[in-house]
C-alpha cells in the first residue's frame, strides 16, 4: 500500500469513526505521559538496527466516547534516542509528530497510530545507506495499562524518508515500551 493510499484510508476511517453517535468533547491539553522504548529490525536487510528512544505525549483537546464505552483522543509525541546498526555505529534519532489512541471501554488496552517525522544525525551505515537525515517514522500499536499509570507496549514501527532521496530502503521495526501515565 503506498503512503497516499494509507493516509487516505486513515482519514476514511477517521470520519466513520466520527460519525458514529456519542459524545464529543475537550480534554485537558498537557503533557500526559512519558516512558522508554527499545526495540529491533523485523528481518534483516543489509545491516540489522536497534532503537532506544525515550519519549514523552502531550494530550491535545480533542477527544471523543462513544455510547459503547469506546474512547478516542489525539496528542503529540516527542521523542530522542539512539539509533545503533549492528557494528555498534549509532546516532541520534529525535521525533515529533501526531498520535490517535482508540481506549477500551474498561480502559485495559488501548491501540494508537502514529506518524512522526525523525531526524537522523547518522544515516549511513557500515551496512546500510538511510538516505539522508530527514525520515518519517508511521507505527502502529498496542498498550495494555497494568494500574496505577503504568502500561507495556508493543509498536510496529516503519522507519523511511519517503523517496525524499535516492536511497530509500525502509526500516520495519519491533518496539516493546514501558510508560507511566500522569
Amino acid at each position: 500500500m503506498t503512503r497516499r493510499r494509507s493516509g487516505r484510508l486513515l482519514m476514511i476511517v477517521f470520519f466513520m469513526l466520527m460519525a458514529i453517535p456519542g459524545s464529543a468533547g475537550v480534554a485537558d491539553a498537557g503533557w500526559h505521559e512519558a516512558g522508554a522504548r527499545m526495540g529491533v529490525t523485523v528481518k534483516k536487510k543489509d545491516e540489522n538496527f536497534k532503537i532506544y528512544e525515550a519519549f514523552g505525549a502531550y494530550g491535545l483537546p480533542w477527544q471523543r466516547e462513544w455510547l459503547s464505552g469506546w474512547r478516542f483522543d489525539t496528542g503529540l509525541t516527542l521523542g530522542g534516542g539512539l539509533l545503533e546498526g549492528e557494528h555498534h555505529d549509532s546516532g541520534f534519532m529525535g521525533t515529533f509528530g501526531p498520535v490517535i489512541r482508540m481506549y477500551s471501554p474498561d480502559r485495559h488496552f488501548s491501540l494508537s497510530a502514529a506518524v512522526r517525522l525523525a531526524l537522523l544525525t547518522k544515516y549511513d551505515f557500515r551496512g546500510q545507506d538511510l538516505g539522508g537525515v530527514v525520515n518519517f517514522s508511521e507505527e502502529i500499536g498496542l498498550d495494555f495499562h497494568m494500574g496505577r499509570g503504568w502500561n507495556a507496549g508493543y509498536r510496529f514501527q516503519h522507519l523511511s524518508n519517503g523517496g525524499l532521496y535516492d536511497n530509500n530502503p525502509g526500516l520495519d521495526f519491533h518496539l516493546f515500551e514501558l510508560t507511566y501515565r500522569f
